[in-house]
């Protein structure tokens, strides 16, 4: 779960659903009244969801990682209305399994580019090494 106050003082709050399937993402204005929430359906668990406000696109990002699936770094970018635009997954293929670990931090620089990282363990061939996942989307 995360918490984030945007740049004009209303409050997002995005959660795990119980179940693990879907994400929750909820908008309070600065007198706590409700602007909108939002749920987003996935066809795998989702975990550790973090929510980033990315100014430059009037948008916003949710990390985290999918709890049965290699390519299980996700990063999911909603409107400013919390409408879901599209979401991308990362992570290894064929005997490379990325195990829990997702996308942990995001910074949105001046720019307006996006730096995301986070950590991998790569299991191949019965043997596993940490690594460290670095992305850049612009």
């Amino acid at each position: 779960e995360d918490l984030i106050e945007t740049q004009i003082g209303d409050y997002l709050f995005v959660s795990s659903i119980l179940g693990g399937n879907s994400l929750n993402l909820t908008r309070i204005d600065y007198d706590q009244g409700l602007q909108w929430s939002k749920d987003y359906t996935f066809g795998d668990g989702i975990s550790s969801p973090k929510v980033i406000e990315w100014p430059q696109e009037n948008a916003f990002l949710i990390t985290g990682f999918a709890l049965t699936n290699a390519q299980n770094r996700i990063l999911i970018k909603v409107d400013n209305s919390g409408n879901l635009l599209w979401s991308r997954r990362y992570g290894g293929n064929g005997d490379v399994y990325v195990a829990n670990r997702g996308i942990s931090d995001a910074v949105v620089l001046p720019s307006g580019n996006v730096i995301m990282a986070g950590g991998a363990n790569q299991i191949s061939n019965g043997t596993g090494a940490n690594d460290l996942f670095v992305g850049k989307i612009d």
